[in-house]
Parts: structure tokens; C-alpha cells; sequence
């Protein structure tokens, strides 16, 4: 079996007897895996590790886990707060496990917010924090001060949140 690198970013060319590619940032680079078993092992593993960063299903097996559960069940008020590229993913678990309670989901422009609560989603500016980050930043301090000391707030990162709220001194 020859070597082949998958690119997580861009999905495998899956056709049988085409090659899988990835981009390196130089160039296409064209991965031969002929071995049909071969080929069949390394499209399992890609969709395993997709399956395994998906945020959603991070946050859904995590909100199992009985010292998430406790946490959470020691809040007088619980809310849910999600900021980054995979905000929506990780605040629909979040919301399917807890139900209806206050959240603020924060996201880049134009990402969709499919199960996320209209009023509580925000936008910002990914990869450079602009004037919509400084609004969602402001919207998450006062999301933040709506809450006191016996409150719990299931806070619930990805990459680009720095970007998405900027709040300068």
C-alpha cells in the first residue's frame, strides 16, 4: 500500500480506481491508492475523523458526562453560550439536552444557524474581528452579566471566537 495524506479540509475524490487528493497549499497532490481495500480503509478512516471533530456530537457526549451533569444541575438558572466556527453545532446539543434556556450563540457572518434560536444567534468577523464583532463582544458581556454567582453558564468555544468578539480596552 503506498502512502496517501488526506486533507481534512477538502473532501477525498471517493471514485474507485481515481486517485485521493489533497491540497498542501503548494499544489494539488495526487495520492494513488489503487488497493480497492486499501482505498476503503483510508475513506473510513477520513470519516472517522470528521465524525470525531464533529462538534455537535462532541458536546452531546460531553453533556453526559456525570461531572458536566453536576455542574449544570448546581445552577440555580443555566444558560448556554457558544462562540466559533462550530457555535451552532455545539449550542443544538447543548439546547436539545437542557431544553429552552437562555443562550447567545455567536458565528461567523454568513454561517448558518439551522436549530438555533433566532434571538439568540449573533454574528462577527472571522478571520478579522470588525464592527460586528465588536457588537457580538458587547452582546456577550451583557449575556454574562445577566447572570449571578448560583447561575451556571455552559460556555462552549471553537476556533475563530477571538475574532468573533472583540472588545478592546
Amino acid at each position: 500500500v503506498g502512502m496517501a495524506l488526506i486533507d481534512f479540509v477538502a473532501p477525498a475524490k471517493t471514485l474507485v480506481g481515481a486517485p485521493l487528493f489533497s491540497h498542501s497549499g503548494r499544489g494539488l497532490n495526487l495520492l494513488p491508492v489503487k488497493d480497492i481495500q486499501a482505498r476503503r480503509l483510508l475513506e473510513s478512516l477520513y470519516r472517522a475523523a470528521l465524525a470525531g471533530a464533529d462538534p455537535e456530537a462532541a458536546v452531546a457526549r460531553a453533556l453526559t458526562t456525570s461531572t458536566v451533569r453536576r455542574a449544570l444541575a448546581s445552577g440555580r438558572r443555566v444558560g448556554v453560550f457558544a462562540a466559533g466556527k462550530g457555535a451552532a453545532g455545539m449550542a443544538r446539543a447543548a439546547l436539545a439536552e437542557l431544553g429552552p434556556v437562555p443562550a447567545l450563540v455567536v458565528l461567523p457572518r454568513g454561517h448558518a444557524t439551522r436549530g438555533v434560536p433566532r434571538r439568540a444567534a449573533a454574528f462577527g468577523a472571522h478571520p478579522e474581528p470588525d464592527a460586528a464583532s465588536l457588537r457580538a463582544g458587547r452582546r456577550a458581556l451583557r449575556f454574562f452579566r445577566s447572570f449571578g454567582r448560583e447561575d451556571a453558564i455552559l460556555c462552549l468555544l471553537s476556533g475563530g471566537a477571538s475574532s468573533l468578539l472583540a472588545v478592546p480596552r
